[in-house]
C-alpha cells in the first residue's frame, strides 16, 4: 500500500494487496498449530525476529528525517 502511488495499474495493486491479506489470513488461521510446532522458545524467537524489522524501519525513518532536516538548514 505504501508503493500504490508508484504502481500505475490499479488491478495489479489490488492483486498485491489481496495476496498480502490472504497470506496474513493463512498465518492467523494456522497460529494454534504454529504454537504447538514452535513451542515456547520458538515463539519467543519469532517475536524477537518479528520485532527486528519494525525497529530497523523506525531507525531508518529517523535517520532519513535527520538527513532531510540537515539538508534544509544548510
Amino acid at each position: 500500500m505504501v508503493f500504490a502511488t508508484q504502481l500505475q495499474n490499479p488491478i495489479l495493486m489490488t492483486g498485491v494487496i489481496l495476496a498480502a491479506w490472504i497470506s496474513f489470513l493463512i498465518i492467523v488461521l494456522l497460529a494454534t498449530n504454529l504454537k504447538k510446532i514452535l513451542g515456547e522458545k520458538g515463539l519467543m524467537a519469532m517475536e524477537r525476529l518479528g520485532g527486528m524489522p519494525v525497529a530497523l524501519i523506525g531507525v531508518q525513518m529517523v535517520a532519513t528525517s535527520v538527513i532531510e532536516l540537515v539538508k534544509l538548514n544548510f
